[in-house]
């Protein structure tokens, strides 16, 4: 089926109606010879149905016809350059939500594989009551941009001036080594590879013999390591070498190879040879439970003392006794949660959300809690840096997932929240694997709703972009944790299609003495409101406090006055209160700490 008004429409805006007739259809038409001699391509999208339909030549835009490869918006997004989804999501939120119509340009795979660049214009249909029900629009070729960039693709995962990997992708991959070595019991290395008086280099002889230098350095280290090692560039004359399965004295075999390698031969720069010294500092990095931002930072300051140590040669980072106790104290936690995921300890409290003008419960959110049998059972907030730290975070949110959903299937008709930890939200296995879950329980879906947070929003926008949209497709809600803390602007949280903001807590509890605090909570429920988003206060105790934010606006109220987390399903009980052995036990207990 093919929509002739709607090319009328998408052009000059000025009707609402759209007929369609069969997609059999000839040059002759002026419409279609307008769209053909153009190379424009138009549609109509149904929102409730997710159906698209395509009339024009798509095969010039990607290669092949988009009527065959896209018959709904999901096949439609395999196309998409995930890099575009900011701009994407951000025009589209405001052509649905604020009446302005749809104009963004972003890249689409061609068949050959490489990207083009697409002009998208398009307005938004709505019913008799104003809402969204479509989108009709053009799709045009943007030609001075028809090509891809391969420096810019390449950029997103490689150094521009050696080729090897850049800080990001490096990372990626260290933190992989170190959940395979936490999780099959092998060590893993990490070392940093500094130029000895680089800068003296730079000022006696200028930028490009540096650059030289630094290039076949990174050859030279490419040509050293195993083809299981990974090396990159972490910044200015430093590198990283990733190694798995390394302990200590494999790590020093290493780094010995490589001051000997760079310290021996001479390197070709424009103004003849010039010898060249190294100091490396590097860990074994599955001996401590940290993150792998950490692990660099370790690795680099034993570069350091390695050139303290006069150059040309290797350290191996040491704890501190305060860094050696908060490693002891992170393992056995490491080992109570690596317990309680074998042994099935892990269980759900709940707490209940309710409407700020009725009181009624709206939705609970699930914690993850630890059934431990000398200290009874433990808030996440006990075990969750750690696990974050030894890698554990990934298995703990895959199992949360689980128990949610098992609880969902067996209580129709409870809407839960769950919080997701940055790893998580980074790593598209627990998106794949949620997919798989609701595959076959489209009903739980439309009643999920995925918290994320303020920080793991900022650590990759463009991730977390790419994980709210695949949440949207499945029909799930989003969740903008911790709002206000200071992380998101105004510009990015319009960028991000949510749904729902969370007041961050501080603020809810400093309400009766702040008058400071009362006009930031307008402030951000005004901002809220503007673009159209429910509303959670946190941290409610006082009637005070619920009576001011439901005149302010608030969507929900969480607090102890509605209700503390149960490991008792609330809604079999009837009652809203909190499990006096989960009180009993933690004294510092706070529904707030989730995972």
């Amino acid at each position: 089926m093919r929509f002739y008004a709607i090319i009328q429409l998408s052009i000059s805006g000025e009707s609402m109606t759209i007929t369609s007739k069969p997609s059999v259809t000839t040059s002759a038409d002026p419409i279609v010879a307008s769209l053909l001699g153009a190379g424009d391509v138009a549609y109509h999208w149904d929102f409730t149905s997710g159906q698209i339909g395509w009339h024009g030549d798509s095969g010039q835009l990607i290669g092949k016809p988009l009527h065959e490869a896209a018959h709904h918006i999901a096949d439609l997004m395999e196309f998409f350059n995930p890099e575009d989804s900011p701009a994407r999501l951000r025009a589209l939120h405001l052509a649905t939500r604020q009446g302005e119509r749809f104009d963004c340009e972003y890249r689409l795979r061609h068949e050959l594989g490489y990207f083009v660049w697409i002009h998208d214009r398009g307005k938004t249909l709505c019913d008799s009551l104003g809402n969204p029900i479509g989108m009709v629009g053009i799709l045009r070729l943007v030609p001075d941009r028809q090509r891809f960039d391969p420096r810019s693709e390449r950029l997103h995962e490689y150094d521009e001036l050696t080729g090897l990997f850049n800080r990001r992708h490096l990372r990626e991959m260290l933190h992989d080594v170190m959940v395979q070595g936490f999780r099959y019991g092998y060590s893993a290395g990490f070392l940093t590879v500094g130029v000895d008086h680089l800068g003296k280099i730079n000022e006696g002889y200028g930028f490009a013999v540096a650059d030289a230098i630094l290039v076949q350095l990174a050859k030279r280290l490419h040509t050293l390591v195993d083809r299981r090692d990974h090396v990159g560039r972490l910044g200015g004359d430093v590198f990283g070498v990733v190694l798995p399965r390394h302990n200590k004295g494999e790590m020093a075999i290493t780094a010995d190879k490589i001051l000997s390698a760079i310290r021996d031969q001479s390197f070709e720069t424009p103004v003849g040879r010039i010898d060249v010294t190294c100091s490396v500092g590097g860990l074994v990095c599955t001996d401590f439970g940290h993150s792998p931002d950490d692990i660099m930072t370790m690795a680099e300051t034993a570069l350091h003392e390695s050139k303290r140590a006069g150059r040309n040669t290797y350290r191996h980072y040491r704890l501190t006794d305060q860094e050696r106790q908060a490693h002891r104290l992170d393992l056995s936690v490491g080992d109570q949660v690596k317990n309680g995921l074998r042994n099935n300890r892990f269980t759900l409290a709940f707490q209940p959300i309710v409407r700020a003008q009725t009181g009624d419960v709206a939705f609970y959110e699930s914690l993850l809690r630890l059934n431990d049998d000398h200290h009874g059972v433990i808030s996440a907030g006990h075990f969750v840096p750690a696990a974050e730290r030894l890698g554990l975070i990934r298995s703990l949110d895959r199992h949360g997932l689980d128990l949610m959903i098992q609880t969902m299937e067996l209580n129709a008709g409870v809407q839960l929240s769950i919080n997701v930890s940055p790893v998580t939200i980074l790593e598209r296995s627990w998106a794949r694997s949620l997919i798989a879950e609701l595959q076959d329980r489209p009903h739980i879906a439309p009643r999920l709703i995925v918290e994320i947070t303020e920080s793991s929003v900022m650590e990759d926008l463009d991730e977390a972009a790419r994980f709210i949209s695949d949440m949207h497709e499945l029909g799930i809600k989003v969740a903008l944790d911790d709002f206000g803390a200071g992380y998101t602007s105004f510009a990015q949280l319009r960028t991000l299609d949510i749904d729902m903001v969370k007041i961050d807590g501080s603020y809810i509890k400093d309400l009766r003495r702040s008058q400071e605090a009362q006009l930031f909570i307008r402030t951000l429920l005004d901002l809220a409101h503007g673009l159209d988003l429910e509303t959670v206060a946190e941290f409610v105790e006082l009637e005070s406090d619920a009576a001011f934010l439901t005149e302010a606006g608030v969507t929900y109220l969480q607090g102890h006055l509605h209700g503390m987390a149960t490991t008792q399903p609330p809604w079999l009980a009837g009652e809203i209160t909190a499990s006096p052995r989960e009180e009993a036990n933690n004294p510092d207990f706070s529904p707030l700490t989730i995972f």
